[in-house]
């Protein structure tokens, strides 16, 4: 049997234009997360619009990110966060956060969605 040496880069040769979507995803997403890291060092607003602006250049869950934008310009951030908080078991919960759950649920879910 003969085994044939992969070449270098051969798997990003093989790449199609979905998994750069993805990769793109990826990356917006984690600067998205390091942008709202650094809000909540500085508490400097402007780190949430860059999230929210990072996660609408990421084909993710707009209504989301409309939301929180929504809700960073009315200034309802912090403990002013819409559907206030609730304390389990000594830790805070923010109800709103509750709907990133689902959307994230339903990317992972054995659900069929016939695409358009």
């Amino acid at each position: 049997m003969t085994v044939t040496p992969k070449k270098p880069f051969s798997m990003i040769r093989e790449f199609q234009l979905a998994d750069w979507f993805t990769l793109a995803n990826a990356v917006c997403g984690i600067g998205a997360l390091f942008s709202i890291m650094t809000y909540l060092e500085l508490h400097d607003v402007k780190h949430i619009y860059f999230a929210c602006s990072l996660v609408v250049v990421a084909p993710t869950s707009i209504l989301l990110v409309f939301i929180l934008a929504l809700a960073a310009w009315f200034g309802a951030i912090n403990q002013d966060l819409w559907f206030g908080e609730i304390t389990l078991a000594g830790f805070k919960l923010h109800p709103l956060v509750l709907l990133f759950a689902l959307s994230g649920s339903l990317m992972i879910s054995r659900f069929h969605i016939p695409k358009p």
